[in-house]
């Protein structure tokens, strides 16, 4: 680029060729995500199509996985080895985690939360302890049972 005395902008074409040359990176990227972003909703929402035909009772788990990864194939798209969402629960007690659960078939994560909430079960709880009185201490292991109730917290996420 040149700038005349009177301060014109003077291109050269090798100017003008890197700036279409740049113009054409940028629209590439800009279509690239627009393209990858339309087949991820359209691949989303045809898993979830199938779910829901499952979960109504209209297809068998292996037709809806049949035909979904037939036309994953055809559109290009990742096949699937299910259509069941997976989650990871985790249990507290406290604020401390006690327990990490995988591959919890649900709907959504509250209902992954209810699952294992309907299904924990929490035995032989050892309690450890120490007493102490005017410098003389004294330790205690108590094997007891509890009903922990609703004291319990849960957090569903996801498996990718």
């Amino acid at each position: 680029m040149f700038t005349t005395p009177d301060g014109v902008a003077l291109y050269t074409q090798e100017d003008i060729d890197a700036l279409n040359t740049r113009i054409n990176e940028q629209f590439k990227a800009g279509t690239d995500y627009a393209t990858r972003s339309i087949t991820n909703s359209l691949q989303d929402k045809a898993i979830n199509y199938f779910r829901n035909e499952v979960r109504e009772g209209n297809m068998v788990q292996d037709d809806a996985l049949g035909i979904y990864n037939g036309l994953a194939e055809a559109l290009g798209w990742a096949t699937v080895d299910s259509l069941t969402i997976l989650f990871t629960v985790v249990v507290s007690y406290n604020g401390m985690t006690i327990a990490e659960i995988e591959d919890i078939e649900a709907e959504d994560a509250d209902s992954a939360e209810d699952e294992v909430r309907n299904n924990l079960e929490v035995e032989d709880v050892e309690v450890t302890f120490q007493v102490s009185y005017n410098g003389t201490s004294h330790n205690e292991t108590v094997n007891t049972t509890y009903e922990f109730d609703d004291e319990f917290e849960y957090q569903a996420t996801e498996q990718n």
